[in-house]
């Protein structure tokens, strides 16, 4: 097919791959990724030899460790880049859906993928899709885990991650889960929910979660890149239970949230693709939520196709570049562009593969359904309204589930968060090395955010600080300790 169609042949690849083909009778090199760029490819030039790497850390020398200023500015203004997503000036990552034709010396860069920018006037019922979407779901975990009829999930009490359980079954297989649970920790906790989950076939395993704290020592820094999960610890206890009890394949529920947020879009929709009932909802939420509340369903960001940058934690200089240099700007216009910006931007593809980092030293493939093209463009191509809307944000996911998860789980409106855990490292077991660390004077996090910014932070702990304040907290520790690794393998 390779020879045939050349690059066009992606199109027909699914799941998640890196490929490397070379054509002896055009001598010439072709390398893709996947149209989600959940497997990277990484490369740089060096005397006339090209290096080729799924992670960056491969391909580090004295020669390319050079940091990417513009990469940084996405990582601390929390913004999405649109193209080259590694930390490294030298090295290149190739992006999602694209391919890399070498030939006589010549590198071309082409796009072999191209997602979907409308979406559907549905006329099924969300039942009659529902049933399509479970369908798929099973047919993807059956893809996902080549043939193995024993597969772990790493799962929570929530509905995405216990979804993929369910089908999981569905799908004839046999099924471990892994579940952290925090029984001193009620904001943490969902044990009540996991709970619902037993005798239902499952081989469940849970243990909790509350010594596993961020930073705790050993703490790991990888080399790829400043990301890094606050709760690093958890996901390898679940990677090591997983490899001492055999299992090769781990599926997540992790990513369905970026496809379900299209439901923010669902008046806007209406207006677009069914104003009679666009009239009758303006009505309703009016009536029923006030018309403060109505006119935020209908605001004029939401008709744009542009996803306006907004990081007042940024140094004012930080600020101008990124708003002269207009960088955030995609190139698909969207009806649900942020949505669209969830799904297919580079660093969600990032968080994906640099897990493989973790993953891969326990032998095993972390697996994520909601990231399967298939799933994404069945999502994607769905009015806003069909997912959801302001009184059920859910909707689609629930019918989805409907006959497969207890009503519990179904109906479940708390929400927990593992805040506290992070609060118990960060500010309380760990504080003397986050202060350390952020204090120090060879210190550059202060080149993006605002010194006094940080310094509220780790100076007025005990005050109530916003969640993202205390991410934005974390980007910079994590760039320091990032910083500190690259320095300590260097020559």
């Amino acid at each position: 097919t390779l020879k045939v169609h050349g690059s066009d042949s992606f199109n027909d690849f699914y799941g998640s791959f890196i490929v490397v083909h070379y054509n002896k009778i055009t001598k010439q090199y072709l390398i893709a990724n996947d149209a989600m760029g959940d497997f990277a490819v990484h490369y740089y030039e060096s005397a006339g030899t090209l290096h080729i790497s799924d992670l960056p850390q491969t391909l580090l020398n004295n020669q390319n460790s050079s940091l990417n200023h513009r990469r940084l500015l996405h990582f601390f203004a929390m913004s999405k880049p649109q193209n080259n997503g590694c930390f490294f000036e030298k090295i290149k990552q190739l992006n999602p859906g694209h391919c890399l034709a070498i030939s006589n010396n010549i590198l071309n860069i082409t796009r072999y993928y191209y997602p979907e920018t409308s979406v559907n006037k549905q006329s099924l019922s969300i039942d009659d899709l529902a049933l399509q979407f479970k369908s798929l779901v099973q047919q993807i975990i059956i893809h996902q885990t080549h043939g193995h009829k024993k597969v772990g999930v790493m799962m929570s009490g929530g509905m995405d991650s216990t979804f993929v359980a369910a089908n999981c079954q569905l799908a004839k297989k046999q099924v471990n889960t892994y579940t952290y649970v925090f029984p001193n920790i009620p904001d943490a906790n969902e044990s009540l929910w996991v709970d619902a989950m037993r005798n239902r076939g499952l081989n469940m395993h849970t243990f909790a979660g509350e010594s596993y704290w961020p930073l705790k020592s050993p703490w790991p820094i990888s080399l790829n890149a400043p990301i890094n999960n606050p709760y690093r610890h958890l996901k390898s206890t679940i990677y090591q239970q997983a490899q001492t009890q055999g299992i090769k394949y781990l599926l997540t529920g992790v990513f369905a949230d970026h496809l379900y947020t299209g439901y923010i879009y669902w008046l806007v929709d209406q207006i677009r693709l069914k104003p009679m009932t666009a009239i009758k909802s303006l009505f309703n939420t009016t009536k029923n939520k006030g018309g403060l509340s109505c006119l935020k369903q209908i605001s004029p960001a939401k008709f744009s196709s542009r996803i306006k940058t907004n990081s007042p934690w940024m140094t004012r200089d930080s600020q101008s570049e990124i708003k002269n240099n207009k960088m955030h700007q995609n190139e698909f216009k969207h009806p649900h562009p942020q949505q669209f910006d969830l799904v297919y931007g580079v660093s969600t593809a990032q968080s994906a593969f640099l897990e493989n980092e973790y993953a891969f030293k326990h032998n095993l493939f972390v697996r994520h359904p909601f990231r399967d093209r298939r799933i994404v463009e069945f999502l994607m191509s769905l009015p806003a309204w069909v997912l959801g809307d302001i009184d059920n944000p859910k909707r689609f996911v629930r019918s989805s589930a409907k006959n497969s998860l207890p009503s519990s789980i179904i109906n479940r409106t708390n929400i927990s968060t593992l805040m506290p855990l992070f609060h118990k490292g960060v500010y309380g077991k760990e504080f003397k090395k986050v202060k350390e660390v952020l204090t120090d004077s060879s210190c550059q996090w202060h080149s993006y955010v605002k010194k006094d910014f940080i310094q509220n932070l780790i100076t007025h702990p005990e005050k109530f600080h916003k969640e993202s304040e205390q991410v934005i907290l974390w980007q910079c520790l994590n760039y320091e300790l990032w910083r500190c690794r690259i320095a300590e393998t260097s020559p």
